[in-house]
């Protein structure tokens, strides 16, 4: 066995071994980077893609763009066609980015000034996109779609405008087709990636992230009528203050990825990375979940998806975990390329339909519904 092997293994097993254990049979779907704008449309990337920017390299750029009215309405189809044995759909914890940057007020400000629009605003831009907010509200009646905070905005707001004051050529290249990152790496931060929304350049960040943050929990219960209680830190980037804020404005579950990815102030591509596990409690005492499946077709392209999937909930229920399923917006969005949305859902038919036939006992779970487990 390989040493990256070894290491997957190790991390597996760390994950799985430790805290909250139940017989109950749970499955819970989080999906980050709902309402954030990405790639602008078909015409953009097609045109970018001419002139020699590598587009097609990351998925996120290929793929990735703000959900349209049919990506709702074909995710909610395949919801809908399953129940557990509580009555319960399958339900998407979509973890949501509040607003945008408005292109046209910063451009009107020289680059001085930083502008930002509601996502509901963002959708009256895009063509296909007029029902997004309602189909929201729709899933979240119909108990298939389930929003939760996922920051003000995906975007590192501070470094970006210093890039566009200083005329850096990609980050005027990507604000000039109303994108805010180029980058060829989404895991890989560096000077010219600008996703890493909570990593602070300077100890003076932490405050604009907690304005950003405070204003982000008050347009999310103003949006959907509630209180977002869990949250997930763009990229897994986030400090010991972070947990501060998110305390501050009411979140009680910090979902997790694998790693956290603890900044070290000032550099950039610098990080400690540290482990936790479901259940473990903070200083604050709000709880870590921890993400221990992966279905990310879109991005980890191979035909064995299913079945990895699948071994990945069986390791989980062996272990007696919930099995807390990572799964990105990128996977369901066809509005750049619809075959990407397609296959996608063929296999997240799969995937349900063998998690009913498997463990019929199943339930289906939000994010929330473990920090009420948890407590």
């Amino acid at each position: 066995m390989s040493i990256i092997n070894l290491k997957r293994k190790f991390i597996s097993t760390y994950i799985n071994s430790r805290g909250f254990r139940t017989n109950r049979k749970i499955v819970v779907i989080e999906s980050d980077d709902w309402g954030s704008i990405r790639m602008a449309s078909r015409a953009v990337y097609d045109k970018l893609l001419a002139k020699g920017y590598p587009v097609d390299k990351l998925s996120y750029l290929k793929y990735d763009s703000l959900e349209s009215n049919l990506d709702l309405v074909k995710l909610f189809e395949v919801l809908t066609s399953f129940r557990d044995s509580h009555g319960n759909h399958p339900v998407i914890t979509a973890n949501t980015i509040i607003s945008n940057p408005d292109f046209e007020k910063i451009r009107g400000a020289d680059f001085n000034e930083y502008h930002s629009e509601l996502f509901t605003e963002t959708l009256k831009k895009y063509p296909d996109h007029d029902k997004v907010f309602e189909l929201h509200k729709q899933g979240i009646e119909k108990k298939v779609f389930y929003p939760q905070l996922h920051g003000m905005e995906h975007v590192n707001v501070v470094r970006w405008m210093k890039a566009l004051q200083a005329n850096n050529k990609n980050a005027r290249v990507a604000f000039d087709n109303f994108l805010f990152d180029l980058s060829e790496h989404h895991t890989v931060i560096s000077e010219d990636s600008f996703v890493d929304a909570l990593h602070p350049n300077s100890i003076e960040d932490i405050d604009f992230h907690r304005n950003r943050l405070f204003l982000a929990a008050k347009y999310f219960k103003e949006l959907y009528g509630y209180e977002s209680k869990s949250f997930i830190a763009p990229c897994y980037i986030w400090n010991k203050e972070h947990e501060d804020i998110f305390n501050e404005i009411g979140v009680e579950l910090i979902q997790c990825g694998t790693f956290q990815l603890y900044p070290i102030v000032g550099k950039v591509s610098h990080f400690k990375k540290k482990l936790h596990f479901t259940g473990e409690l903070n200083r604050l005492k709000q709880k870590y979940s921890v993400r221990n499946c992966i279905f990310e077709p879109s991005v980890i392209q191979r035909d064995t998806v299913v079945e990895d999937t699948i071994n990945q909930i069986e390791h989980a229920f062996a272990n007696k975990k919930p099995a807390i399923i990572s799964s990105h917006r990128v996977n369901y969005i066809g509005f750049i390329d619809a075959e990407n949305r397609e296959k996608t859902l063929n296999y997240l038919f799969d995937i349900l339909n063998k998690i009913l036939i498997k463990w019929p006992d199943v339930e289906f779970m939000t994010s929330e519904d473990i920090n009420t487990l948890l407590q």
